[in-house]
C-alpha cells in the first residue's frame, strides 16, 4: 500500500506488443512535493510509461496506486484515460499546444476543473496603474531612446 505522501506509486507495471516487451515489471514512487524527470535512451520505454499512467495504453499486467486508492483490479483494459482523469493523473508531453497566457497549474486543469493539487486564483489579478506609473516616472532621467 502506498505511503499517506505518496501521489503515484506503480509496482510490476509490464506492456507488451506482440513480442516486444516495452515495460517490464516498473516499480516507481512519485512523492507528493517532489518533482521527478524521466530520462532514458530512445525506445526505453519513456513515452510507453507515461502512455500507460495517462490512461492511453492499459498495462498488461501490474497495479497503479494514486492518492492511496489501488487500481491493482485486473488492469488489462480496465485503466484507460477516464479512470485515469477521474485518479487526476493527466500528462503533458514535449511536443506542447498550451495556451501561453495560463500558467503551468491552469493549463493542467483545462480539462478536468477538479484536478487536486491546485488552486486557481478566483480572478486574474488587475494591473495596478498608480504603480506602474510610480515606476514609469523613474525613466524620467533616461534619454528618449531609452526609454522604451
Amino acid at each position: 500500500m502506498a505511503e499517506p505522501d505518496c501521489i503515484v506509486e506503480l509496482g510490476g507495471v509490464e506492456k507488451r506488443f506482440g513480442a516486444v516487451r516495452a515495460l517490464g515489471g516498473v516499480d516507481l514512487t512519485v512523492e507528493a512535493g517532489i518533482c521527478v524527470g524521466l530520462v532514458g535512451h530512445n525506445g526505453a520505454g519513456k513515452s510507453t510509461l507515461m502512455n500507460v499512467l495517462a490512461g492511453t495504453l492499459s498495462p498488461d499486467a501490474g497495479r497503479i496506486v494514486v492518492h492511496g486508492e489501488s487500481t491493482a483490479r485486473d488492469m488489462a483494459g480496465h485503466w484507460t484515460v477516464s479512470t485515469a482523469h477521474e485518479a487526476g493523473l493527466r500528462c503533458v508531453f514535449q511536443e506542447l499546444s498550451l495556451c501561453p497566457n495560463l500558467t503551468v497549474a491552469e493549463n493542467a486543469r483545462i480539462m478536468h476543473p477538479a484536478l487536486r493539487g491546485f488552486r486557481l486564483a478566483p480572478a486574474r489579478r488587475q494591473p495596478d496603474h498608480r504603480q506602474a506609473r510610480r515606476d514609469l516616472s523613474r525613466t524620467r532621467h533616461f534619454g528618449r531612446r531609452h526609454r522604451r
